[in-house]
Formats: structure tokens, sequence, C-alpha cells
């Protein structure tokens, strides 16, 4: 049905650590495309946080490509938003940006604000 994967963040050259605690980084989130929409991904996405809280979190983290308007309306609703950093991956081809969204955990049930 889906499946996620996380770990520690690294970072950015030239970022400092987040002074409000560790960060997660959130590497894939998917959920297999004819059980889309039914709110598994949703689940998904606060069983990482949750699990990412009990462990001392403070912030998740998430590389989404500029032009994928549909991860970024997805995470944009579960309170996500894009923290200013930017990157783009040297593929051989086109090069493709990616614009790292965020979400501070706290003490409430969804875990992101």
């Amino acid at each position: 049905m889906g499946f996620a994967a996380f770990g520690p963040a690294e970072l950015t050259p030239g970022e400092m650590p987040d002074a409000a605690g560790p960060t997660t980084e959130l590497s894939t989130l998917l959920v297999e495309p004819r059980w889309g929409r039914r709110g598994h991904g949703s689940r998904l996405l606060a069983a990482v946080s949750d699990v990412a809280r009990s462990g001392g979190t403070a912030r998740l983290q998430v590389w989404l490509l500029d032009e994928d308007r549909v991860s970024q309306a997805f995470y944009e609703s579960a309170g996500w938003g894009p923290d200013g950093w930017a990157r783009t991956l040297d593929t051989g081809g086109n090069p493709l940006r990616e614009i790292r969204w965020h979400a501070l955990l706290d003490d409430t049930p969804e875990g992101a604000r």
C-alpha cells in the first residue's frame, strides 16, 4: 500500500544546526497509486512524526521537486512549508531543482505545524 523512510538530516553547506533541536529528514513517502487519495499518505506522515518526536526530533524536513505541485499541496495541507533552501541536482541531463520543506514538531497529536 505504501511506505516511508526517514533518518538524520544532513546539513546543507553553510547551514547552522537548528536551534530548536535535532532535524529528521523524510527521504521517501510513497503510496501505491491505486490506494491514493484515501488518507494513507497522511497516516504515514503522522506515524513518521510520532516516531521522530519520540526520538527527540524537533523538526522534520523533505526535499521536493520544484515542479511537483501535487506533493507540495500534500505537505502544505499537513502544515508544512518551504524553509528557504533550494538545491539543484546534476542528473547528466536536465538539472533538477528541489525546494526543502519543513515542519516543526510540537505536542499536538498531528505533530506538525
